[in-house]
C-alpha cells in the first residue's frame, strides 16, 4: 500500500507514462519489416510514385534544341560570306 499511495497522488505521473508506452507500442509495425531489398513496403510504394510522376512529365520531343543542328546553325551565322 506504501508504493500504491505515491502513484495515485500522482495521476499525471501514471497517465503520462500509460501514454507514453500506448504510443511507442504503435511506433513499430510487424507488417513495416524491411523485405530482400532493405525497403519497407510504404518506402516502395513511395518511389513508385515518384516514378510514375517523373514519367508523366516527359518533353515533347522539340522541346529540347537538336544540339547538331544548333552547330549547324552556329557555323552558318560565323560564316555569313558562305551563305
Amino acid at each position: 500500500m506504501r508504493f500504491i499511495r505515491p502513484l495515485v497522488a500522482r495521476p499525471a505521473t501514471v497517465l503520462s507514462t500509460v501514454a507514453t508506452v500506448l504510443l511507442l507500442s504503435a511506433c513499430s509495425s510487424q507488417s513495416e519489416d524491411p523485405g530482400p531489398t532493405g525497403m519497407t513496403e510504404s518506402e516502395s510504394k513511395a518511389l513508385d510514385d515518384a516514378a510514375q510522376m517523373i514519367e508523366e512529365r516527359r518533353l515533347p520531343p522539340d522541346a529540347i534544341p537538336n544540339p547538331s543542328a544548333e552547330a549547324a546553325t552556329d557555323t552558318a551565322s560565323q560564316n555569313p560570306a558562305n551563305n
